[in-house]
């Protein structure tokens, strides 16, 4: 049987280096924050959350919205089909642990695996996202403390997956710090997926990112 995953996309950065909502600049004609949700959606995950702030929340529910009624294609289609739980849940702190609290909490306890995507990476694939969904169900039921990073280059990349059984320490992260802080104090625990495409990685964070993949 396999393996029931949660899905945070998170969406409540201030965008500081960016100087102005990143998440909602345009990229190939779409709010950056679009892709990264048309991606999502083209898998049938057990439970889709975005974690958003005051500046993103009206947006993000505008674009599901849109999404949900006008598109016809098979991405939305198969996320109609599978009824796939989906939520919006808004954080007035820009720190990383109040999202990543906030999106544990929100996931039913039920779930396997918890998987984060930041929203500033429109380049997110299908691909990766199946990877990942993959190595994880391929995995002992017992495993409930893996965390799975993909990597590029000897590099670890996000999105990150972790187990359930981290559901308590990502609930008691504190300040700025995220998921990132507890898989560095949970080395052994890592499973490392090599990919080949960098691309899919790339998060826009400053004004000449942004000109340079827009």
């Amino acid at each position: 049987m396999s393996k029931t995953i949660g899905v945070a996309i998170m969406a409540a950065g201030n965008s500081t280096r960016m100087g102005t909502q990143k998440l909602l600049l345009p990229i190939k004609g779409k709010p950056m924050i679009e892709h990264v949700i048309r991606t999502v959606l083209q898998i049938p995950w057990s439970q889709i959350v975005v974690i958003c702030n005051h500046e993103t929340t009206h947006p993000v529910q505008d674009i599901l919205c849109s999404l949900t009624t006008t598109e016809t294609d098979e991405v939305l289609s198969l996320h109609m089909k599978t009824n796939q739980p989906l939520s919006i849940h808004t954080v007035s702190s820009h720190e990383k642990s109040t999202s990543v609290k906030i999106a544990t909490e929100s996931f039913d306890p039920h779930i396997d695996g918890y998987l984060f995507i930041q929203g500033d990476q429109p380049f997110i694939d299908k691909d990766i996202l199946l990877a990942i969904q993959n190595l994880f169900d391929s995995m002992n039921d017992k495993e409930r403390n893996t965390i799975i990073a993909p990597v590029f280059a000897g590099e670890r990349q996000s999105p990150v997956l972790f187990g359930a059984g981290w559901r308590k320490e990502l609930m008691d992260l504190q300040g700025d710090l995220g998921g990132r802080a507890l898989m560095h104090m949970a080395q052994s625990f890592v499973y490392e997926l090599p990919w080949h495409d960098h691309k899919c990685f790339v998060d826009i964070d400053t004004e000449i990112e942004y000109h340079h993949w827009k």
